[in-house]
């Protein structure tokens, strides 16, 4: 009797094409070439809406994961949500959510016939991180300009009550499947809110703002989240908000403040937030004396709710980052003559420990190189679908996990899956960059996962 030749669906090689096929199919377009084997099987999430919900987020938790800014291609971005640093490795995901982008016309209020295309691309990785079981949090900026005061879209002030009826839109199209809000982005800054004062600050946007947040997640069906209003800027030269006090850390101080002394607002919030990021000295330096470091911030912070009362408060964190290349953001730590990703590895070390130890309740970090002029990303970008590779074949590499290649420099993608052109972008790095080059992720990726 001939031997039968069976196919054997569970071997490494009919898993990693059948997850290729699946990223194919969500592209619309077929890639150019299978990757061969080894290639990680993770699971892509197809259920929309489906939410795996393990257990509610409280100010008990600690959560350690990345700042995700979908490339708003759909293939890329579903392929993204596949990557391990945020498939397996994260236990929250935040996005920044441009109210001038989100909502650029009137009509894309209407989430159900006019959803802007950067917000569908946010709530689709929205979706894809609560199929996973991944928590989210949004974090929001500027104002468009058919809602603001002056007309202009940007960081200018929203009319009365527009705000507030942003928020709520937002928080009933994502209650269920986001579980954190900041309602501002590094508010102590002028350039943040060119035509607002603290106090606008605090009552039209923070105060009204988390009143949006609870009404909606405390009407049936109740749901449980976390309301924080903004970090601050770790900038100690950039002009600051209108109504502080001094400028730099003195100003960054006076915020904080501001927010534990008044009242209503400690009563609507659960957390204060602080920026961790490498600025300046590599280890988050404002002034050099009220905050040399991250954890200075966490520190002072910390004290000030204590001194007003609030021992209840938690501290979570803004944004984050940690630049590893040689650029002029970046800073030799360790002394030995280069600025490179060993560098970024003692930084993320040190920042982490100190501030995990001190108690902050979230850390996140960039997930991946994108075409911006700095480079954070947890992991480099790849050619997920090969036309990276058809269009600049000199701009990608094999990767030695065997699947798609690694993206050698910073670009730009415009256009859909099967379409997209490469737009020039920063070129401050080059492979020689690469401290391992075929290696998916950046060498401070490995103490942020563990």
């Amino acid at each position: 009797m001939p031997k039968q030749n069976h196919t054997d669906l569970t071997s490494p090689f009919w898993r990693n094409t059948c997850l290729w096929v699946a990223v194919a199919f969500l592209t619309s377009c077929a890639p150019t070439e299978v990757p061969p084997t080894g290639y990680p099987a993770v699971s892509i999430p197809t259920s929309k809406k489906k939410v795996l919900h393990k257990y509610d987020w409280t100010t008990d938790h600690i959560q350690v994961g990345v700042r995700w800014q979908p490339f708003a291609i759909t293939g890329n971005d579903a392929y993204d949500a596949t990557r391990p640093v945020i498939a397996k490795d994260s236990s929250y995901a935040q996005f920044w959510v441009s109210w001038a982008q989100a909502e650029p016309d009137i009509k894309n209020t209407d989430y159900k016939n006019h959803m802007s295309d950067y917000l569908k691309a946010i709530d689709d990785a929205v979706d894809a991180c609560a199929a996973q079981g991944v928590k989210t949090e949004l974090v929001f900026w500027h104002c468009p300009a058919w809602a603001s005061v002056s007309g202009k879209a940007g960081p200018w002030k929203p009319k009365t009550d527009e705000y507030s009826a942003f928020v709520t839109r937002i928080a009933k199209h994502f209650k269920g499947r986001v579980e954190s809000y900041q309602l501002f982005h590094e508010a102590n800054m002028r350039s943040m809110l060119e035509d607002g004062d603290i106090d606008f600050l605090i009552s039209e946007i923070f105060i009204k703002g988390a009143k949006a947040v609870r009404r909606v997640y405390e009407a049936a069906p109740a749901r449980s989240v976390l309301v924080s209003p903004s970090g601050a800027s770790p900038c100690d030269a950039c002009p600051t908000l209108v109504g502080l006090e001094g400028k730099g850390a003195v100003a960054a101080r006076d915020y904080f403040r501001r927010l534990a002394s008044n009242k209503e607002l400690m009563s609507l919030v659960d957390n204060l937030n602080i920026n961790v990021s490498d600025h300046f000295n590599g280890y988050g330096m404002m002034d050099g004396g009220i905050i040399s470091s991250v954890w200075d911030s966490y520190d002072v912070v910390r004290k000030t709710l204590d001194d007003h009362g609030h021992r209840d408060k938690k501290i979570l964190s803004s944004e984050s980052w940690i630049v590893w290349d040689g650029s002029v953001n970046a800073v030799d730590v360790n002394g030995d003559g280069v600025k490179n990703e060993k560098d970024a590895y003692d930084k993320t070390v040190t920042i982490l420990g100190k501030c995990l130890e001190r108690g902050l309740n979230t850390i996140n970090l960039p997930w991946s190189d994108n075409e911006s002029s700095w480079s954070m990303g947890l992991t480099k970008r790849r050619d997920y679908n090969g036309r990276i590779k058809h269009l600049a074949r000199r701009k990608v590499i094999p990767a030695e996990d065997q699947g798609p290649d690694i993206v050698t420099t910073k670009m730009g993608l415009k256009g859909t899956d099967c379409d997209f052109k490469i737009q020039r972008a920063d070129q401050s790095f080059k492979i020689k960059d690469y401290i391992n080059p075929p290696d998916p992720n950046h060498l401070h990726y490995y103490v942020w996962r563990w």
